[in-house]
Parts: structure tokens; sequence; C-alpha cells
């Protein structure tokens, strides 16, 4: 989990912190290998002055890659964008989303011949939602989100298996903007 920036008035915004998981692995005696990996961008900081853009959410990327040659073998990736950082309600601008990045590749080389031998790849990709302003200001933008999941089983002889790829992508949601009399 990267950090979130601090909240500034007319000075210059702090930078959230970006967040990293990477795991490869290779499993030679195990009858299932499941592994993930999971990261979270930090969070923008508010921006309570009366011109500028608050901070922008972090980048969080996930990849976990894992090959089996005993069994089944299950990976899944796990990224978040970082939110953007919020405008107080004297005009400035809501920060944009982080961007999230996210890969799981699952191999099964297995030479078991017979049984449920299996491989399940599953990669989740959210970008962080785009932060709020008030009045005529503009909302941050929401971050992108990639992803891209795949299976495999390469035993051409092993015929009782089930090879699963999901992969979901969601870009964040664009900011608010709260308007009114009070």
């Amino acid at each position: 989990v990267g950090g979130a920036s601090g909240l500034v008035y007319d000075g210059a915004n702090g930078t959230a912190g970006s967040a990293s998981s990477s795991l490869t692995h290779v499993e030679g005696s195990a009858i299932l290998s499941d592994v993930s990996t999971t990261a979270t961008g930090g969070a923008g900081g508010t921006r309570n002055g009366s011109t500028g853009t608050a901070a922008a959410g972090a980048d969080a990327t996930a990849n976990t890659d894992l090959t089996s040659n005993s069994g089944s073998a299950e990976a899944q990736a796990v990224a978040q964008g970082g939110v953007g950082g919020h405008a107080g309600t004297a005009g400035a601008n809501g920060g944009a989303g982080g961007n999230a990045n996210s890969t799981a590749v699952a191999a099964n080389t297995s030479t078991v011949t017979t049984g449920s031998n299996a491989a399940l790849a599953d990669s989740d990709a959210v970008g962080g939602n785009g932060g709020y302003s008030h009045g005529a200001s503009t909302a941050g933008a929401g971050g992108n989100a990639v992803n891209s999941a795949t299976a495999s089983v390469t035993n051409a002889s092993n015929t009782g298996y089930q090879v699963v790829a999901d992969g979901d992508a969601s870009g964040g949601t664009g900011g608010d903007i709260y308007s009114g009399l009070a």
C-alpha cells in the first residue's frame, strides 16, 4: 500500500506513494499451488486553497506468475489505483485518480494424465476515483485500468482439467462537483 500525500492550502502538493507487488514462483511438489499479489496506490492529498489542483492518487501494479509442475496452479493479481485528492470549498480543482495495472499468469505443466489438474488466472485492476471539488472548479478524472489473465495446461495427455482465465478492468469514476446555496 502506497502512502497518502498530505493536505495543503496554497503550497506545493505532496506526492502519493505508488505501490508495486510482483511474485514469480515455480512449484514442483504441491498438489495445489495458490499465490496472489495485491497493490494499492496511495491517496492524493486534499487542497484547501482557492487555486490549483489537489494531488493525484498514485498508480498501482500487481503481477503474479505461477508455474506448477506437480498439480493445479491458481494465480491472482489485484491492483487498485489511489483516490485523487479532494478540493476544499475555496475553489481548487480535484486531483486525478491513480492508474491500475494487473497481470496474472497460471501454467500447469504437470505430467499427471487424469484427475482435475487446473490452471486458474484471475486479474483485477481498478482505477482510482477522481477527487471532488466545489463550485465552479473542475473535479478530478478517474484513473485508467489495464489487466491481463493467461491460463494454460501444457501436457497434451492430461484430459481431466479445467483452464480458466478471468480478467476484470474498471476505470475510476470522475469526481463530483458540489455546488449550491447555503
